[in-house]
């Protein structure tokens, strides 16, 4: 489940950069210092001064070493040896801050003895030359001698109760400590700092306290602890020194990391380019900082298996930190370490060793062997070394990794962890499931509070886990070694135990996708959670067919229905959690607002990013508002969890999958044909009003092939290929329980995977001979049985009472008349094309002219009107995007929009619809995907008559991520969408004919269907690409 084991060397990368140039705020204060006899000489000084100060605000640092210098002269030759040595300790801290590290330390170490003879040794002046001095050793990752000088220095400050300043090294020494894995007295350092804080007027360095105790908490394994302490200090930096400065792009990136090791991989990359962002704009190119940036930058591109950006920020890195730090820093260790894990993932295993090797090399040179640096190298190793099937120098190398875990964190820890899973698995891959077990089971207890039970069958209790994200990794690996072993022992014991462990990581998936902030984190983890929920649906009818118990065929299905749409379910949950909580209404209007602005930015940035001619100025500065506008967005929904009780427990209220429940609100002749697909098997469940069946089909041949082949002949004409794939999924899908279902007139479909793009209403129930076809008599599947589609069986609804119900209906066309939507330059065999579809091409902005649906909306108000029911139509340069986005539209529970559709596969969220752009629009014309979620619909029933509105992204574990989720998010209860292009004359008589059934008091699927199997019947449009494309999503 882990995207990537990743390793502690990270808090060295960015802990190096936390500490600041604080300190030179103190000289602001000493304008007393600035007086002799000499009034010109020692103004004129002290003006040099003031202007370093001031350019060094601005982040010039290069000009600020020059006024310091000048002032520093003056007094020089004045002998005002005070003042000349707050000069070289802030020339020393900007060359320091610069990267220039070893200047720095020169600067400062060649004037030493002259400041103590000068100052004498308890001066607080020169112990601020020690203090900076520490600081540069530890940047250096010279720590004994860093420590010999901040010591030296807070013997002094403490002497002269100059506590502010002491609060600065103590601050110092607890960086220190982080920096050599000693965490509990890096922590008990920096909670001294705190104590002996100038509250008023360390307001920086308070922030930078935070900063580094949210790194050791991090260290520890308290992500959320730390993460807290973070936001503490950056909103300290933000109020203090803006945006635009080092220490903010610091402690952006030591978000980044723990969102990185909790796995939200898409809000650590956010905060890791933020940071970057900062740095590039007031650091040169080579600073090291950059390369610290750059190497983090990689590792979230490798837990994003997109290696080629990994190995390329990696060398960029490498690069930078030997230039300015040496071969043999620490830092240039974990870079290489870092491209060992890349090459790694890759399966270069002998090339992932060698950098391991020499990472270890570099570390266990500056640290000995008791480090956990050292420990991560050997936890590398021996990974590598199992994967290369050397399993006794593996098992050799993990033991000595938690050797030296155990005696730096104890028991509890993630880490600790990691070195018994990494164990585990080479056992497993030995057929060792004793060993294994036996492994996994010490890497549970070390996830868990109060849990120390060795016995392999005993699993802990949820809610004393610490760790979810580990522990259920090492749950499911448990899962799988008592799998096995069942294999070979046929013990049910040993089956019963596999069920135990995948059951209670299920029951963890949800809380750690709620722990994650970014839709594209949970959309992936969601992705790799359908592999758990595979194998606990296989152990569960494994159990079924052994006991014959009833439960666990019932359990089966319920693990099925909990891998369907998850994310969907949560956001729907979480509006009815808004709206039901108690929020007060201004809270809910600046929620909105911040969504519907995050829309729009959204939408800029790509539109700017796909200009020919694009400004990377103008990208920064959207992406600049974007970020802080998500920043503000994520803060709000934090408080309202914490303030309003309700509202937490409405949004994390967990899916309720009682089959029980559901058999009730199905009548006699509706069944729930339910699907889940792996690669190799497919599972189908149907569920009746009166029973519950399953069917395995193990498949020879791919499903994906098969509905590629069957979308592929449908719309290049290709008939034979058409009626082959057509017969063959229909034996695949439908034959197997056609004898479980023999009384279903309704099919309820829940899809999985490939099969969202298939219609199965255009399945073939008979072989049929392939020439002399006529269309209208082929054996469809939708003469036998009405079809419609759900995300979930948890969106089941029962049917809408008709007397209750009182039809409306608005209907949306804005035609695009030939001479506004198509430019010369399209070519003209293009057009003639394009006419025949409802299709557009977004990028040249070229869209085909829809006479029909001027037709179709004018035809299905004519029957409302002549029913007397609420009707009205928006039509050509009436179609406006600001309607649909306005409060009119809830005045009608029939919503239509005939017009032009598009879909980003790659980034759904940029999928949408296209109304009018005429000039006298408030809107760029196009409702995109990210724009439909804030929309504010009371819709029973919203038809998208335009191409390929039911498309998408195909996630695992989630299904179609693309313009559907959207509007059900919105509100709409039921939502008609078409699987591919469609045309403009079918689809109008289509739609018409589809308002003819309902207002004759039809459902929605059996109108559909009727209307389907007329315009089959009539022969004109009955080959299944005119008429099959529209489906039903709702009952």
């Amino acid at each position: 489940m882990k995207a990537g084991l990743i390793t502690t060397f990270i808090t060295i990368l960015f802990n190096i950069s936390s500490y600041s140039v604080q300190s030179l705020n103190l000289f602001s204060e000493q304008a007393n210092l600035f007086a002799s006899e000499n009034k010109t000489d020692t103004s004129l000084a002290k003006t040099f001064f003031d202007k370093g100060n001031d350019l060094l605000k601005e982040l010039k640092y290069d000009s600020a070493i020059v006024f310091f210098g000048k002032a520093k002269m003056i007094y020089e030759k004045e002998n005002l040896w005070e003042n000349y040595f707050n000069c070289l300790n802030n020339i020393a801290s900007v060359l320091r801050e610069n990267g220039e590290i070893d200047s720095s330390i020169v600067t400062l170490e060649d004037k030493l003895e002259i400041a103590k003879e000068k100052l004498g040794g308890d001066n607080l002046t020169y112990a601020k030359m020690k203090n900076l001095l520490g600081y540069s050793y530890m940047t250096k990752a010279n720590f004994n001698t860093a420590i010999k000088f901040a010591v030296e220095s807070l013997d002094v400050q403490l002497k002269k109760k100059n506590y502010p300043e002491a609060a600065d090294t103590y601050y110092l020494l607890g960086v220190i400590y982080f920096n050599m894995g000693e965490f509990d007295n890096s922590l008990k350092n920096l909670d001294l700092g705190l104590k002996n804080i100038d509250e008023k007027n360390q307001k920086i360095l308070i922030s930078n306290i935070y900063n580094s105790m949210g790194q050791a908490l991090q260290q520890k394994g308290n992500h959320d602890k730390a993460i807290e302490c973070y936001k503490l200090s950056v909103d300290i930096k933000l109020k203090e020194v803006g945006e635009l400065n080092p220490e903010v792009a610091t402690v952006y990136n030591n978000i980044a990391v723990a969102y990185f090791y909790i796995e939200d991989n898409e809000t650590a990359l956010e905060y890791y380019l933020k940071a970057l962002s900062i740095d590039q704009q007031i650091k040169d190119p080579d600073n090291f900082v950059i390369g610290i940036r750059y190497n983090n930058l990689a590792m979230a591109y490798r837990v994003n298996d997109n290696y080629d950006e990994a190995l390329k920020y990696g060398e960029l890195a490498k690069d930078i930190l030997i230039k300015k730090l040496g071969e043999d820093h620490p830092n240039v260790g974990a870079v290489i370490n870092n491209a060992g894990r890349t090459y790694s993932d890759l399966r270069n295993y002998d090339k992932a060793i060698e950098l391991y090797q020499t990472a270890f090399e570099i570390w266990h040179k500056k640290f000995g062997e008791n480090h956990l640096l050292v420990a991560q190298s050997y936890a590398n190793i021996g990974e590598a070394l199992g994967n290369k099937g050397d399993y006794d120098s593996a098992v050799e190398m993990l033991n000595k990794s938690l050797t030296i875990r155990l005696s730096v964190f104890g028991e509890k820890h993630p880490k600790v962890s990691e070195s018994y899973e990494r164990l585990g698995k080479v056992y497993f891959k030995m057929q060792n499931y004793d060993s294994a077990l036996y492994s996994y089971q010490k890497s549970i207890i070390t996830l868990t509070e109060e849990f120390e039970d060795n016995n392999i069958y005993a699993n802990p209790e949820p809610d004393k886990i610490l760790w979810n994200n580990d522990l259920l990794n090492s749950l499911i690996l448990k899962g799988d070694a008592f799998s096995l072993r069942y294999e070979q022992s046929k013990n049910i014991d040993d089956l019963l135990s596999s069920y135990s462990c995948f059951e209670l990581s299920t029951r963890l998936t949800d809380k750690v996708r709620h722990s994650f902030k970014a839709e594209g984190s949970k959309l992936s983890f969601g992705s790799k959670a359908f592999s758990l929920y595979e194998k606990t649906i296989n152990t569960s009818l494994k159990l079924f067919y052994l006991t014959k118990n009833n439960k666990y065929k019932k359990e089966a299905f319920k693990f099925s229905e909990e891998s369907k749409a998850g994310l969907l379910y949560d956001a729907v949950s979480e509006v009815k959690a808004r709206n039901f909580s108690g929020i007060p209404d201004t809270l809910l209007e600046r929620e909105k607002n911040l969504r519907v602005d995050l829309a729009y930015f959204d939408t800029q940035i790509l539109n700017e990013k796909q200009k020919k001619q694009s400004s990377p100025d103008k990208i920064r500065e959207l992406e600049d508002k974007y970020f802080l506008l998500h920043q503000q967005y994520i803060s709000l929904l934090e408080d309202l969890e914490k303030n309003y009780p309700s509202y937490h427990q409405l949004k994390y209220k967990e899916k309720e999958i009682l089959v029980e429940n559901l058999q009730k609100m199905l009548d006699n002749q509706s069944v729930i044909v339910e699907y889940f697909l792996s690669d190799s098997i497919l599972y189908i469940f149907t569920l009746g009003r009166q029973n519950l069946d399953e069917v395995t089909i193990k498949l020879d041949t791919p499903v994906t092939e098969v509905v590629k082949q069957f979308r592929q002949s449908l719309q290049n004409l290709e008939f034979e290929s058409y009626i082959s794939s057509a017969s063959a999924l229909y034996n695949i899908l439908i034959e197997p329980i056609v004898g479980k279902i023999p009384n279903a007139k309704n099919l309820i479909i829940i899809p999985d995977g490939i099969l969202y793009y298939l219609p199965l209403e255009a399945l073939l129930t008979e072989k049929i001979n392939a020439t002399d076809l006529n269309f209208s008599e082929l054996p469809y599947l939708i003469k036998s049985y009405n079809i419609s589609y759900l995300y979930s069986a948890t969106f089941l609804q029962k049917e809408i009472e008709k007397h209750n119900f009182k039809y409306s209906f608005a209907g949306f066309a804005p035609v695009f008349p030939d001479d506004d939507s198509l430019p010369d330059e399209k070519p003209s065999n293009d057009l003639i094309v394009s006419r025949l579809k409802r299709a557009v091409e977004i990028n040249d902005k070229t869209y085909s002219e829809l006479p029909e649906s001027k037709h179709e909306v004018e035809g299905i108000l004519d029957l409302f009107e002549k029913n007397n029911f609420l009707c009205t139509s928006f039509i050509s340069e009436k179609a406006k995007e600001e309607i649909i986005k306005s409060d009119i539209i809830n005045n009608y529970n029939f919503l239509h929009i005939a017009t032009h559709g598009f879909i980003n596969e790659e980034k759904p969220k940029f999928s949408g619809i296209i109304f009018t752009d005429k000039d006298n629009s408030l809107e760029d014309g196009i409702l995109y995907s990210s724009e439909v979620y804030n929309l504010n619909l009371n819709a029973d029933l919203i038809v998208l008559s335009a191409c390929e509105t039911g498309l998408g992204k195909i996630v695992r574990g989630e299904g179609i991520i693309g313009l559907t989720r959207g509007f059900t998010y919105a509100g709409a209860k039921n939502i008609i969408v078409s699987l591919w292009q469609v045309a403009d004359k079918s689809t109008s008589e289509l739609m018409i004919e589809f308002y003819k059934n309902i207002l004759d008091g039809k459902n929605y699927s059996s109108s559909l269907r009727d209307a389907k199997l007329k315009l089959i019947s009539d022969g004109t449009y009955s080959y299944p690409l005119e008429w099959s494309p529209f489906v039903l999503i709702g009952k």
